[in-house]
């Protein structure tokens, strides 16, 4: 009898331990995207949380339901997305990916699992937490843009993302990828091949709109002006890379030496 309740709490040890080791779980996803030029960062969900790990976009708008518009440039510039994990080699750097499609607008939406195409996020960080084991995951090298796929074909189209989760257990031969069939969210732009814009790419400009914050990077020093939209001098800097912070939302021109831009705070 004895041996039998010895037997009993040593499984249940053990199956407390396996239990532990694979603790884990998922914040907030974002991707940012450049749309002639201009950059913001959208997150993939609708949170509330202000943990440190990801209070750079938490407060940004979630990307369900934007209109870009008419573009004539689309990139998908960076990818981001956070994670807590008892064990290390619960997650790696294949773990979290952010999926996308694109299809015409006036097209029946395609089968749940058709057409995605995958963002890895392979570079991990630590960043601390109550047990050290909060990760954050990101590709800040994605550059796709998504009007040359669309080989010429113009018209309203629809981009969807969702996110996807996969799990490595501690013995390397178990593993379950999961995109989620509930996060996928859309965003609606319109491509006109008639028209013509240059973008910010072409100057060696790069605009970014973040949070109060508008950051124009250049290859070069550049005389940078920012004006409010009626044409209000602002502020001037110059350098490589500046940034006009404590902005109010709302819409702004940035001018270079060789070119006004329209970014916008939101």
């Amino acid at each position: 009898m004895k041996n039998f309740i010895l037997l009993l709490l040593l499984c249940s040890l053990f199956t407390a331990n396996v239990f532990s080791q694979s603790s884990s779980g998922y914040g907030p996803f974002a991707i940012s995207i450049a749309a002639d030029g201009t950059e913001y960062l959208y997150r993939l969900d609708d949170t509330s949380a202000t943990s440190a790990l990801y209070s750079d976009f938490v407060g940004n708008d979630p990307i369900d339901g934007v209109d870009f518009g008419k573009v004539n440039s689309l990139v998908l510039t960076h990818g981001i997305a956070v994670s807590w994990v008892n064990t290390p080699n619960f997650f790696n750097e294949e773990s979290l990916a952010i999926l996308f499609r694109y299809f015409p607008a006036e097209e029946n939406e395609p089968e749940e699992e058709e057409g995605w195409e995958t963002i890895s996020l392979p570079n991990r960080t630590n960043r601390g937490g109550s047990s050290n084991n909060n990760y954050r995951y990101e590709n800040e090298d994605i550059n796709i843009n998504i009007i040359p796929l669309l080989n010429n074909k113009h018209g309203n189209y629809k981009l969807q993302f969702k996110r996807s989760l996969t799990h490595f257990y501690d013995n390397g031969n178990s593993s379950y990828s999961r995109p989620d069939p509930n996060s996928v969210t859309t965003a609606t732009f319109m491509f006109d091949y008639s028209t013509s814009l240059v973008t910010n790419k072409e100057n060696n400009i790069r605009i970014t709109s973040r949070k109060e914050t508008i950051r124009v990077q250049s290859a070069e020093n550049t005389d940078i002006s920012l004006y409010t939209v009626t044409g209000k001098l602002l502020e001037e800097k110059q350098g490589e890379d500046v940034s006009f912070t404590n902005l109010s939302v709302g819409i702004y021109l940035v001018k270079t030496d060789k070119k006004v831009y329209k970014a916008i705070v939101k």
